[in-house]
């Protein structure tokens, strides 16, 4: 995958790499994961805002007959749609590109669902809680990680509005049951694996054995976001430290599917024209992603513009209420004057 040489089918639109994951997104790790285990050749192109994606979300897919993802329009929390963007694109690779899950007979695939929506249910939202929601958390490392490479104002309003979101959706559920929750998760999985291991680490690299799937690409994302995220709250740090099956399976994963790099979308050798990419610098996406870029820089100058005249307003009208009472105390005393 490294090699530019050969053609790329597919350029994966995803959040930049922080705190040692290849992603500050679960769901980019996930899609990530999926083309690395399936031998797909890609690009990545980093996105600093969500809306350097041709989706306006992260993540994105882009191939030379379709654009996947979720439009975030009708995302009402941003950093929760990005897990269903996610699910889209794996479903979208399975059926048109490669299908890690072909070789599961029929009671593998019954765990499988059940395992994928165990993970869904419990350690997803666990990872936004407690990367969104922990209000120490939040200031000392996600706002950060988020706002790296943003220009002012979006910088200091994305971050804040995509936490607003968050603690919106999980508005009336304690910290205590959401975590709870994704620790049982953590001891179910660890027990599924251990049962799995054998004295053969080739035969159990993966879930299912020698072979990876879908399933793999999803709780390698996950564990992998609790094992190094600073965010990560204690109790699931402990959690998850605690079973040694789970640090080593995302050992294992990464660098099993992640020791190697991808090329950037500006320099993989593509036979078609990507949204936002450089190989055609006059095509309709290129100028939409250029246009796009360009109302957030007019939108930031407005706003800073909009700023700057409430504050010169706002200190006008300060002078204009301290002259008139510097004047009316003045007449004041000529009053009293005159009296004596």
């Amino acid at each position: 995958m490294t090699d530019t040489a050969e053609s790329c089918s597919v350029v994966l639109y995803k959040s930049p790499p922080a705190w040692g994951l290849p992603s500050l997104s679960v769901a980019c790790t996930q899609v990530e994961a999926y083309l690395r285990l399936g031998g797909i050749r890609f690009a990545v192109q980093e996105c600093i805002t969500p809306s350097a994606s041709p989706t306006g979300q992260v993540p994105a897919l882009d191939t030379s007959a379709d654009l996947v993802g979720t439009d975030a329009s009708a995302a009402s929390a941003p950093p929760l749609a990005e897990f269903g963007a996610a699910r889209t694109m794996v479903e979208y690779l399975k059926a048109k590109v490669v299908d890690l899950d072909r070789g599961l007979t029929v009671s593998q695939r019954a765990e499988a669902a059940a395992f994928a929506a165990l993970v869904e249910a419990k350690l997803q939202p666990a990872i936004a809680f407690t990367t969104w929601c922990e209000a120490e958390a939040f200031a000392r490392h996600t706002r950060s990680a988020y706002s790296s490479g943003m220009p002012f104002p979006l910088s200091f309003f994305i971050p804040r509005s995509q936490r607003k979101a968050v603690l919106h959706h999980f508005a009336g559920t304690s910290s205590s049951e959401v975590y709870q929750a994704a620790a049982d998760a953590l001891d179910a999985l660890a027990v599924r694996l251990g049962s799995s291991a054998g004295p053969s680490s080739s035969a159990t690299d993966f879930f299912f054995g020698s072979q990876p799937t879908s399933l793999d690409a999803l709780l390698y994302s996950c564990l992998a976001y609790l094992h190094a995220a600073p965010v990560v709250h204690p109790q699931l740090q402990r959690k998850l430290m605690g079973h040694r099956v789970l640090s080593a399976y995302v050992d294992r994963l990464s660098l099993l599917a992640f020791a190697t790099s991808v090329p950037a979308a500006a320099d993989a050798h593509l036979d078609w024209s990507a949204w936002g990419g450089t190989h055609a610098a006059d095509d309709k996406f290129s100028k939409a992603r250029t246009e796009k870029e360009n109302e957030l820089a007019r939108k930031g100058r407005r706003w800073l513009v909009c700023a700057g005249a409430a504050i010169a307003a706002y200190i006008f009208l300060s002078g204009q209420y301290i002259q008139l009472g510097l004047l009316s105390g003045y007449e004041y005393e000529e009053e009293e004057d005159n009296d004596e």
